[in-house]
């Protein structure tokens, strides 16, 4: 079969670009999903013609009620109805937290964190790349939604406080983000973290030293921004022994009253009667 001679020349002059628009095609950046700021309760701040002063030392005006309002050191085979796991590999294997390769699917606390709050517990990463992440004052569901807290995030190369999206650095939003590179997770080194949160300051403490502090005037707090979770995203990580305590202003010079509210032990759905210590799982 004879083709037209017009025919024959247009596919030879575009047969070398063919190659090339495949090139082309695998190499198209992809899309990134838009992350949405999520709209979190207002908090009212007070109008002055001055500049708010700074927040006072975050030690001194505040103290935590005797009971912890949570506490839970996981030797048991299950979770309980006071955790729920979103998704990823997340279990009890001996009387810790594990998991690995959770893509940011957390395991999040049915309970509530108090407004002013100290808590404290162990964590562990078997991997030199470090990433041991956490979240507070979050919605329950999405774990940039609060504040993100990531020792040795990024291959063991930055930690940070973020409000909202964890990528805040790379975005240069550094608004949102309080950040420290000096220094690095030890593989199969555990940890005793610490973090207390008194009005609008926000102080993790590593080992009993301040490592971040996030000074927040308009802090995250109100209904529906009150959970915490244990988080991933492919490291190996432990979790372990977490307790916390709700804080109180301190009363100079007046005796210490009763906890306010009761302590909630990890497998029971219901109050203790005050002052009772709250029954460890």
């Amino acid at each position: 079969m004879k083709f037209p001679l017009a025919i024959v020349v247009a596919v030879l002059s575009t047969a070398p670009f063919l190659p090339a628009c495949k090139d082309l095609e695998k190499t198209e950046p992809i899309q990134l999903r838009k992350r949405e700021k999520p709209k979190w309760p207002p908090v009212a701040v007070a109008v002055a013609e001055a500049p708010a002063p700074a927040a006072p030392a975050v030690a001194l005006e505040y103290e935590r009620n005797p009971a912890p309002v949570f506490e839970d050191n996981f030797d048991r085979a299950a979770f309980g109805d006071k955790w729920r796991v979103q998704g990823g590999d997340w279990r009890i294997e001996g009387g810790a937290v594990k998991t690995r390769g959770a893509r940011n699917k957390c395991l999040w606390g049915t309970w509530e964190l108090p407004a002013n709050v100290e808590l404290e517990f162990d964590a562990r990463s078997d991997f030199a790349d470090g990433d041991i992440k956490f979240v507070m004052y979050a919605d329950g569901e999405n774990y940039e939604g609060g504040y993100t807290l990531i020792f040795g995030g990024w291959k063991n190369s930055v930690s940070l406080i973020a409000k909202g999206d964890e990528h805040a650095i790379q975005k240069k939003l550094l608004d949102q983000v309080r950040q420290r590179a000096d220094v690095k997770v030890v593989e199969g080194k555990t940890y005793k973290y610490r973090v207390v949160r008194k009005g609008r300051v926000l102080e993790w403490f590593i080992d009993g030293a301040s490592f971040l502090t996030y000074d927040d005037p308009q802090p995250i707090m109100g209904a529906g921004f009150n959970r915490f979770a244990f988080c991933n995203w492919e490291s190996p990580l432990t979790f372990d022994n977490l307790k916390v305590w709700a804080l109180r202003p301190k009363q100079a010079g007046a005796a210490t009253p009763a906890p306010s509210s009761a302590a909630v032990s990890a497998d029971a759905g219901k109050a203790a009667p005050a002052p009772a210590p709250p029954i460890k799982r």
